[in-house]
């Protein structure tokens, strides 16, 4: 089953992803994962399900998005390890078996 490791401002947690779920990263109270970064967007980032694993989307956030130090300007298949910088609060995305 896949996973997000979070790592937030005060917070790290482990989140287990089925392989067919895609969640809304952001502030907002309806995003799926809420960061508590100030600079995250409301709707930030969503890690959206796809065959085989699952991609990341910048959602147009004011701040930008990044895997593994590189901006993040179109979809992008999700590796195992990938780091996704969201407004300083890192996701590190676990493909697993």
């Amino acid at each position: 089953m896949p996973q997000l490791f979070v790592e937030d401002v005060d917070d790290a947690y482990l989140v287990d992803l089925r392989s067919d779920e895609s969640l809304v990263l952001g502030r907002s109270p309806d995003a799926d994962l809420r960061v508590a970064s100030p600079r995250a967007s409301r709707r930030h980032v969503e890690i959206r399900a796809a065959t085989p694993g699952h991609v990341a989307v910048d959602l147009g956030s004011t701040n930008g998005t990044s895997v593994n130090g590189a901006r993040l300007e179109a979809e992008r298949r999700l590796e195992d390890g990938d780091v996704i910088d969201v407004a300083g609060c890192f996701v590190v995305y676990r493909r697993g078996a």
